[in-house]
């Protein structure tokens, strides 16, 4: 490294910081918004002053409201599967440890139905970026239940079946409940409770643990 690569080295890595920490207080602030308010009732404007910055400094960092949601949403999730993979080490159940790491989209199908359904909708229906954002994060939440499978040493009760594919039929028959709730179909004061029933009917049929 020269001595002009040198100097420029430290403020390099001062915008960088300065750009990382802008980020942190947008998404952030937009978490604390869509969860007090919901993702319809809360506008780019608010978000913004939120996070001290201003609107076009927001665009900046987040082309529409919509990609703030996946992103607070993706996070979300990465919060649940760190939480339910450290309960399934620390000697938690099956039921116990993919509920740990359903959490945060049971708490937000609970508490702001309106914000499971536009990340739904994202998911399907918003562009390739957001969808493939979205889909990375199921792939993930996937891994994870499979994950707590291994470490509980579970075994398909048929032997024709993979430990993968078992993985896959809980989290498709939980995302069920929870867009049930989304969509009005379900109450949300039995979500939890139906989740819960919904793990133990399919651990114990599939599995033998």
């Amino acid at each position: 490294m020269d001595a002009q690569e040198l100097a420029s080295a430290p403020v390099r890595s001062l915008r960088e910081r300065k750009k990382t920490a802008k980020q942190t207080r947008i998404l952030d602030a937009a978490a604390r918004l869509f969860a007090e308010k919901g993702y319809a009732a809360v506008t780019t404007s608010e978000i913004a002053a939120a996070a001290d910055v201003g609107v076009g400094t927001l665009f900046r960092y987040a082309g529409s409201k919509a990609e703030l949601l996946v992103s607070v949403m993706n996070d979300r999730l990465a919060e649940g599967i760190e939480a339910g993979l450290a309960e399934a080490k620390g000697g938690r159940t099956i039921t116990e440890s993919i509920l740990a790491i359903l959490r945060p989209l049971s708490e937000e199908s609970m508490t702001h139905p309106e914000n499971m359904i536009a990340y739904e909708r994202e998911a399907l229906f918003g562009s390739a970026e957001h969808r493939d954002s979205a889909t990375a994060s199921v792939s993930r939440v996937e891994e994870a239940i499979l994950e707590v499978l291994q470490l509980h040493q579970a075994l398909p009760r048929d032997p024709s079946a993979q430990l993968g594919d078992i993985a896959h039929i809980i989290y498709a028959v939980l995302h069920l409940d929870l867009v049930k709730v989304g969509i009005g179909h379900a109450s949300i004061a039995d979500l939890e409770s139906s989740v819960e029933r919904s793990v133990n009917l399919l651990v114990g049929p599939l599995l033998d643990s």
